[in-house]
């Protein structure tokens, strides 16, 4: 029994109070091909550090996986929060494997999203280009439920980071 998931990141267009903010898309987060045993059901998670990990014994893993990366730019030790839109495509065709958690990492800090949405702040480094700029990169991890799939599911999630305020250091 296969089940595909696929999840990527699309940066949307910044809002007026993040005119000096822009979050760009690197690489999208794929999970990889999951094969669970019959009547299986846990989580299986990829944390942008750790890598890939299941609750129970009872599923392998097979092709490749990876992180979603995101880069944000902006004025150099600039506070932005992000905001996190989580978008299921065809979620009623899919009733035994949903997405339970997005997880977040910039630096040492780590951010759990549940699948209604939610925020991360990340604060650009004090140092930047000579136009004031500076950049940083965000991990995106995710945490998909399965529970007992009969048939060979593929499952897309769009994740929508859009900045939605910052905070000016000076």
């Amino acid at each position: 029994l296969t089940g595909f998931l696929l999840v990527s990141v699309v940066a949307t267009d910044v809002m007026a109070s993040c005119t000096n903010v822009s979050v760009i898309t690197r690489q999208p987060l794929e999970i990889g091909i999951i094969r669970p045993m019959p009547q299986a059901h846990g989580f299986v998670e990829l944390d942008p550090q750790e890598g890939m990990s299941f609750s129970h014994g009872n599923a392998a893993h097979d092709s490749g996986f990876g992180e979603g990366q995101v880069t944000i730019t902006g004025l150099a030790g600039t506070t932005v929060t992000i905001g996190v839109e989580v978008l299921a495509e065809y979620e009623d065709r899919h009733p035994n494997i949903e997405m339970s958690e997005v997880i977040v990492r910039h630096g040492v800090e780590d951010t759990r999203i549940g699948i209604k949405g939610g925020e991360f702040q990340v604060t650009l480094p004090n140092r930047g280009t000579p136009e004031g700029l500076a950049k940083t990169s965000v991990g995106v991890g995710a945490v998909m439920r399965y529970q007992n799939p009969r048939a060979s599911e593929t499952v897309h999630y769009k994740l929508i980071l859009s900045c939605l305020e910052t905070a000016y250091a000076f």
